[in-house]
């Protein structure tokens, strides 16, 4: 049995969409709207791109992640590579270093990777040149096998 939320759910379909594209940084060019981009999208039957059919899959929103414009309606694939723009390098990253996070209220930088699932190298710097060469030497570490599959590090013989 449907509950009321499920139902909800299954009548504002069209609703939900949108609040997602607009939380997703969706804009709108002069004279479109949100309902006649989500019209478009469910009544396209055919990707823009390589023409293959919708049917049994999803028509998928193509939107400039820069300018935030509406695009094409496209099947998965073209949309995931259509226009590929290269990924910023760590762009939610304040240090702008894999691996290495920055917490502004305390003032430092702190290193952690994971390994085989486990966490390991968890430590905190107040520079950001001492957090790259301990971070540097905790991959070397991985390279050479230096930590066991629990992810501890490994005694070494001198």
């Amino acid at each position: 049995m449907e509950t009321k939320h499920q139902k909800y759910h299954r009548l504002h379909y069209d609703k939900r969409m949108i609040s997602k594209w607009k939380s997703r940084g969706l804009l709108l060019r002069e004279g479109e709207t949100y309902e006649l981009i989500f019209r478009k999208v469910n009544s396209a039957s055919n990707c823009e791109l390589c023409n293959v059919s919708f049917e049994g899959k999803k028509a998928e929103m193509d939107h400039d992640h820069i300018s935030g414009y509406f695009r094409k309606v496209l099947c998965r694939s073209c949309n995931a590579s259509y226009l590929q723009v290269p990924k910023k390098s760590y762009k939610n990253n304040k240090s702008g270093h894999r691996h290495i996070g920055y917490r502004e209220k305390r003032g430092y930088y702190t290193v952690g990777k994971s390994f085989k699932g486990k966490r390991v190298g968890n430590r905190e710097f107040r520079s950001k040149i001492d957090a790259l060469c301990y971070k540097y030497i905790l991959l070397l570490k991985i390279k050479s096998g230096l930590f066991n599959n629990n992810g501890q590090e490994c005694p070494t013989n001198p």
